[in-house]
């Protein structure tokens, strides 16, 4: 004859802790001299005028999107590209 075995409850899911405290973040060290991290360099144009593609999309059916996105990504590859040309060497 076999007994009876004891029914045991459901697990319960873990109770999470208090928080960790985060050490502290270090504030930016600043940018060293010729550093272009350091420079306020406005906004591409040409970056700007291809960003403004995106806008299109709150207009577009979802299936559409990706599209855009790949025509955008290209246009920013060619302007990534492009990018110097334009300017003199610095040495």
């Amino acid at each position: 004859m076999t007994e009876p075995v004891p029914e045991q409850p459901a697990p319960r899911p873990p109770v999470p802790g208090p928080p960790r405290p985060r050490p502290p973040v270090a504030p930016p060290a600043p940018a060293a001299a010729g550093d272009p991290a350091g420079e306020d360099i406005a906004a591409d144009p040409r970056v700007e005028a291809v960003l403004s593609d995106l806008e299109r999309l709150a207009e577009l059916p979802v299936s559409e999107h990706l599209a855009v996105y790949e025509q955008v990504h290209a246009k920013l590859r060619e302007v990534l590209q492009s990018a110097g040309q334009d300017r003199p060497s610095v040495s």
